[in-house]
């Protein structure tokens, strides 16, 4: 699913409460691209998904999942262990990603493999309006505009504009960055 509809992307350009038919392939794409920029800075995609994590013991209490917000911790299995560990008895996990051993170490290079669901329902409007903006910016310019051009000779320079992410773009996302 996509962070932002082509009629919610319509409502923000001001072309009205749906995007024209015609126009709804464009926006789709346009609208992917703008949220692959954003899932690349982040270094998460921030929808709700479930997904299977391994991460390796420490040898501490603590194991950092790489999504957030968690929402839910199905199972954790610790290699070599035949038995699942119980949520609440065993270890204990918050939605900022950290799971707790509660009796013991995450047991040092073992693989800990931990099924969980983490991110965003809703994206939050912040990075709706990320998308929104890069894709707006992009819209009336996917060839761009004339740079120069010259008389004598006829010469002529495109310019065209890049889709990327401003230092103000970044700043804003910034909270939403995966544990890295």
């Amino acid at each position: 699913m996509a962070y932002v509809t082509p009629d919610e992307l319509a409502v923000w350009m001001g072309l009205g409460e749906q995007m024209p038919t015609a126009q709804v392939p464009r926006a789709e794409l346009l609208l992917g691209v703008a949220q692959g920029l954003v899932d690349d800075e982040l270094g998460q995609n921030l929808e709700v998904a479930t997904q299977t994590t391994v991460l390796r013991g420490t040898g501490t209490c603590e194991l950092v999942l790489p999504r957030w917000p968690v929402l839910a911790v199905a199972s954790v299995q610790v290699e070599g262990d035949t038995t699942p560990l119980v949520d609440g008895t065993d270890f204990t996990w918050e939605p900022s990603g950290v799971l707790t051993r509660r009796c013991g170490v995450w047991p040092c290079g073992k693989r800990v493999t931990v099924d969980s669901t983490a991110g965003h329902n809703p994206v939050p409007k912040s990075v709706v309006g990320v998308v929104c903006d890069l894709v707006a910016g992009k819209w009336d310019n996917a060839k761009g505009g004339k740079k120069s051009e010259r008389i004598g000779d006829y010469q002529v320079a495109w310019d065209r504009v890049q889709m990327s992410l401003s230092t103000a773009d970044k700043k804003s996302l910034s909270r939403y960055t995966a544990n890295r």
